[in-house]
């Protein structure tokens, strides 16, 4: 198994690769990030800062595969990156809660071998455009005092609290939270890289997700292409459900009918104020003491029992549901 190399970091991006089974080292890029776009685009300019990232990496190991991102937000022409100090963060989150955003993340990857003729590169990007509620400084203050901003760009994130005030995002997912895996791993496949190897849980998901409604991007190997395909909600809702009937099969649920009511009335109330009602939402509770959650197309939403006992209270669970509900929503139109 070849050594990979995270030239970042970022609590989010370290923990995105973990959960998806790469096994790798942290080497922070000793580079500094590039704000001033002169005559490049948005698209181009984190592509330069991803590559000028992995390249600095690759000069400091022997061989190896080195993966780089940058993530910028961009509104009306102006650039937000990770923010100095926190009242920097606060004028800068302000600013973006008046109206939609969008996040632009480049990816570079290295293939570094021994031999300098075979080394190879893969460089790619991909934006999602956020939209989030309008703040005011009170809530910016109490989402600080839970969340640090100093390592995010624009000051939020989408997987934790920030999901309470997003209203929705058109694009990729991962690519708010910092990292986004679907470009990755067409990179990795460019470059005849297999290295995700999925849990379970993973694996329903991104499995499913091929069917979600609206448009999905697949890699065609014949034509060495992304090409786009389109899927109807209710082919969503049925894959959805023929899932689920065999999550029924494999899987025991808990017996617990307080735990069942927890889960559901906060689901619910989540799913309530989403930015799909179009379908229902099923949350149940599987008796599995694994610290883990996991949501399905069609609107189903699993938490397994070790989960509830490590939360501390119903706002940590309702972080946690707001999440998978996110990947349903944001997930739609991917």
């Amino acid at each position: 198994m070849e050594k990979i190399y995270l030239a970042s970091n970022s609590k989010a991006r370290k923990k995105l690769l973990g959960k998806f089974g790469l096994k790798f080292k942290v080497l922070p890029a000793k580079v500094k990030e590039q704000t001033n776009r002169g005559n490049l685009s948005y698209s181009q300019l984190v592509r330069k800062n991803a590559l000028d990232k992995a390249e600095e990496v690759a000069g400091r190991v022997l061989e190896g595969i080195i993966i780089a991102a940058d993530t910028i937000c961009v509104q009306d022409g102006r650039i937000f990156g990770k923010p100095k100090n926190i009242p920097e963060a606060r004028r800068m989150l302000k600013q973006l809660s008046t109206k939609p955003q969008w996040l632009y993340t480049g990816l570079a990857v290295i293939k570094k071998t021994k031999n300098k003729k075979k080394n190879k590169l893969a460089l790619d990007y991909e934006k999602t455009k956020v939209y989030m509620d309008k703040l005011s400084l009170g809530q910016i203050n109490n989402y600080f005092k839970q969340v640090s901003p100093l390592d995010k760009a624009g000051s939020f994130d989408i997987q934790g609290q920030g999901a309470f005030f997003i209203k929705s995002i058109d694009g990729c997912f991962y690519n708010v939270v910092g990292l986004p895996l679907r470009k990755l791993y067409l990179m990795f496949k460019k470059l005849n890289l297999k290295l995700f190897v999925l849990p379970l849980a993973a694996t329903f998901y991104l499995l499913s997700t091929v069917f979600l409604s609206g448009c999905s991007t697949e890699y065609n190997l014949a034509t060495k292409q992304e090409e786009k395909y389109y899927y109807s909600t209710d082919k969503e809702v049925q894959m959805g459900q023929s899932i689920n009937r065999r999550v029924e099969k494999e899987f025991k649920f808990s017996g617990d009918p307080l735990q069942q009511k927890r889960v559901e009335d906060i689901g619910k109330k989540i799913a309530a104020v989403s930015g799909r009602k179009e379908i229902d939402y099923h949350f149940r509770v599987l008796d599995d003491d694994e610290v883990n959650a996991v949501s399905l197309p069609g609107g189903y939403v699993y938490v397994n029992s070790g989960l509830l006992d490590k939360v501390a209270n119903d706002d940590e669970l309702a972080c946690i549901l707001a999440h998978e509900v996110g990947h349903i929503v944001a997930c739609c139109s991917a």
